[in-house]
């Protein structure tokens, strides 16, 4: 696999360009200053033929605890985040949001590592707390001290942790039926922060009372499909507005079910996420989390000493991939749902499609859809040259 991590002028030819809504066969596009400039045009700058793949938009992972071995641990280094950056851009995931369960010392980290890495900061969306707002019946793997009732200081303390003057915390998940959830919901709004129901007790009566919500991890730790008194998994059915998450590996959900899901709902509301642990990626294997000894059986990780489900093992780009073999997704369908449509979830504007004026996230990948190369855009500033002569010679 060949890295353009920062070029000044270069053009992508002979590629099968994925745009949101169709495929543009043997095109061309150009990128300055790691922004795409023109599509279709005459080439520029350095040449790269594509020789026929697809020209994608880089994935983006809106709900990842880790991944390459490395993750959201409350003792995690800036050295293990950077790691974690280079294994997800190295298959392809050239922007994630790194979920945990709520921890001020775990924000703290954040701050640091983000302002004072650059490197970080163009990978790194921000940070999804899973709580600390939740129920504690719908807990899954995360632990019960990170739990808490309603409490709008602790709410504001978690916001104060600022990059750029904006919450490190992009999404929080809150469980509706919580006394004086309506005020958190409110408080996250007026701070842009995007509210997510989930580990949750809530009947979907409650949930829509609200409009526009977005479901974390739809299926999972929520009241489901009862047929007498549905959840918020009925939520996105019916809500058009409504966003949500669905993790796709199989075990999470089963397969018909992600099928009848996603062939119900139009695309342009679902978010392909991972939710995976520091094995995603890697296979089979022991380790731990939050101080918990955990394994992965290759597909999902659990907690060893009661097999609770704690995330997956498996990275969008495999779970993405299967979705169009088995014809649920069509390809321009798979990059609406996991790169559009995040960015947009999170309030990323600059990335998620191939449009002129955004940032030249990009993939090569082949008729398989194994991605092949890498193509991130850094601030011009930083000047980064190209690294493809380490890996071409």
């Amino acid at each position: 696999m060949c890295y353009y991590f920062y070029m000044d002028k270069y053009s992508i030819i002979n590629a099968k360009i994925v745009l949101k809504d169709t495929i543009v066969e043997n095109s061309s596009l150009l990128v300055i200053d790691g922004i795409i400039m023109d599509i279709g045009g005459e080439a520029q700058g350095e040449v790269i033929d594509a020789n026929g793949m697809y020209l994608a938009p880089g994935f983006i992972d809106m709900h990842i605890h880790g991944a390459g071995g490395y993750g959201s641990d409350l003792n995690i280094t800036q050295e293990n985040l950077a790691s974690m950056v280079s294994f997800l851009e190295s298959k392809g995931i050239t922007t994630f949001n790194l979920a945990t369960c709520c921890s001020l010392s775990m924000l703290e980290k954040m701050k640091t590592y983000l302002e004072a890495s650059s490197y970080l900061a163009e990978h790194v969306a921000g940070v999804y707390f899973e709580g600390p707002f939740i129920n504690p019946e719908k807990k899954g793997g995360l632990p019960i001290d990170s739990i808490s009732k309603p409490n709008i200081s602790y709410l504001n303390e978690i916001l104060s942790y600022k990059v750029d003057g904006k919450p490190i915390v992009r999404v929080m998940t809150v469980a509706p039926e919580l006394e004086g959830a309506d005020e958190i919901i409110k408080i996250l709004n007026q701070n842009k922060v995007r509210v997510a129901f989930g580990h949750s007790m809530t009947d979907y009566t409650t949930a829509s009372n609200y409009s526009g919500v977005h479901i974390t991890h739809l299926y999972n730790a929520q009241r489901g499909l009862d047929h007498k008194k549905p959840g918020i998994a009925l939520y996105p059915f019916v809500d058009k507005e409504a966003t949500y998450e669905l993790i796709c590996d199989g075990v999470h959900v089963d397969l018909d079910l992600v099928d009848f899901t996603l062939s119900t709902i139009k695309p342009n509301r679902h978010c392909l996420i991972s939710d995976g642990m520091s094995f995603c990626g890697l296979g089979a294997g022991k380790g731990k989390y939050l101080g918990k000894d955990i394994y992965s059986d290759g597909k999902a990780c659990y907690y060893s000493d009661n097999n609770v489900l704690i995330g997956s093992a498996c990275l969008i780009t495999e779970t993405g991939k299967n979705l169009v073999k088995r014809s649920v997704l069509t390809i321009p369908e798979l990059f609406v749902s996991s790169s559009l449509n995040p960015a947009k979830v999170l309030g990323l504007s600059d990335r998620g499609q191939i449009k002129k004026g955004l940032r030249a996230d990009l993939i090569l990948l082949d008729d398989e859809l194994n991605v092949q190369r890498v193509f991130k855009a850094y601030n011009p500033g930083l000047k980064m040259l190209s690294e493809c002569s380490r890996c071409c010679n």
